[in-house]
């Protein structure tokens, strides 16, 4: 036996030196993909992204129903995440920097790029900064946490500055609707008329299709309920898209906050939240109209605003006046 692992002992060294090199390989490959492998490859296993710049944060997660919320409270439009999710789970290696210029740039893009965190359902799976330059041979570049260089970086078919997709603005993430619970979330809709209280009413939720409808002014429920006319209210209460968001100093914002609104809706959510939405008249110069009527306020516009922000939005009247209804639009 001795004399046949004497006559083979090449071949047995030849196996460790291959099995070192294997090894070596593997090792090398695995840390090649954590320092270039930029891209999440299979976006439904993206639960939460985190996306921070110049001490603003952005904190964008999936919720049950699979839609998305921004920073726990807004619902983030749909075309706004649908865009970056094709950029997180496309963006890839278009090469290395200049061996001489790796260090400058790692400094460079945790400094001044966008940090971008992405995680499972139980762990971050993708953790890089991104970063735009004015150099022309290194437009865009990424460094992963942990790598130990920067690379260059691209998306198919998109040639502009990358860092620029990854907003932390949080108005881009909510589109340009008013931030309102979905439809599905709302559990009951208070509104109120306080130039016209016996308009004013209450309706809870019982089911997708079953309403209960409350008159306020006479303390009274109403059987006679136009579930049609309670599904439309509720989904566009959802989706009403603004105009503008006023420009206003403290005391105009305070002006508009402090006057009587046309309309006070508080709406409640089945996680046990409240929001209260409010629209304003918007005054304008007094005028005497083509019928002759005296005109103080704007017919196609309209402020609203919601609990929890400062901002006014602008409105236009024609995408509101579908959910600026009395009691009356919901008695059969």
């Amino acid at each position: 036996m001795s004399d046949y692992l004497k006559k083979y002992w090449w071949f047995a060294l030849l196996l460790i030196v291959a099995g070192y090199f294997l090894v070596a390989n593997l090792v090398e490959n695995r840390q090649q993909e954590r320092e270039t492998e930029f891209a999440v490859l299979d976006a439904e296993k993206i639960y939460r992204i985190e996306i921070l710049h110049n001490n603003q944060k952005v904190l964008l997660q999936r919720t049950s129903t699979n839609s998305w919320l921004l920073n726990n409270n807004e619902n983030a439009s749909a075309d706004a995440i649908g865009a970056l999710l094709r950029v997180v789970t496309r963006l890839q290696l278009a090469g290395p920097v200049p061996i001489s210029a790796s260090d400058s740039l790692v400094g460079f893009i945790q400094q001044h790029g966008v940090e971008v965190k992405i995680s499972s359902a139980r762990k971050v799976i993708k953790h890089y900064w991104v970063a735009s330059t004015s150099h022309t041979a290194i437009p865009n570049v990424a460094y992963l946490s942990g790598a130990n260089n920067a690379y260059r970086v691209n998306l198919p078919s998109y040639e502009g500055k990358i860092a620029n997709l990854f907003k932390t603005v949080p108005e881009y993430w909510i589109g340009n609707k008013v931030p309102m619970p979905s439809a599905h979330e709302i559990s009951a809709v208070q509104v109120e008329l306080p130039s016209n209280v016996e308009q004013s009413y209450r309706i809870d939720v019982i089911s997708p299709t079953q309403f209960r409808l409350f008159h306020i002014y006479s303390g009274q429920q109403i059987n006679a309920v136009n579930v049609d006319e309670v599904k439309e209210l509720l989904s566009n209460l959802s989706q009403i898209q603004y105009h503008d968001i006023a420009t206003l100093t403290n005391e105009e914002r305070a002006a508009v906050i402090f006057s009587e609104p046309d309309f006070i809706f508080t709406i409640y959510t089945e996680n046990g939240n409240k929001h209260e939405l409010r629209v304003y008249p918007i005054p304008v110069d007094e005028y005497t109209d083509e019928l002759g009527r005296t005109i103080n306020v704007d017919l196609d516009r309209v402020y609203v605003t919601i609990s929890g922000s400062k901002r006014v939005f602008i409105v236009k009247y024609i995408d509101m006046h579908s959910v600026l209804k009395g009691v009356a639009s919901f008695q059969l």
